[in-house]
């Protein structure tokens, strides 16, 4: 399932960027590729409906 699939890959970019060291600027950006994410499994979504 492709939704599952961009899940788990979001999850374990979260992952790494908690174990980084320069939080604040890495949370910034993993917040802006979740909301890429997001869009992206919407489109997928309606695409699929």
């Amino acid at each position: 399932m492709v939704a599952h699939g961009l899940l788990m890959a979001a999850f374990g970019s979260a992952f790494v960027v908690m174990m980084n060291k320069n939080f604040c600027s890495a949370a910034e950006n993993l917040q802006m590729w979740l909301l890429r994410v997001e869009e992206e499994m919407v489109a997928i979504y309606c695409m699929v409906r």
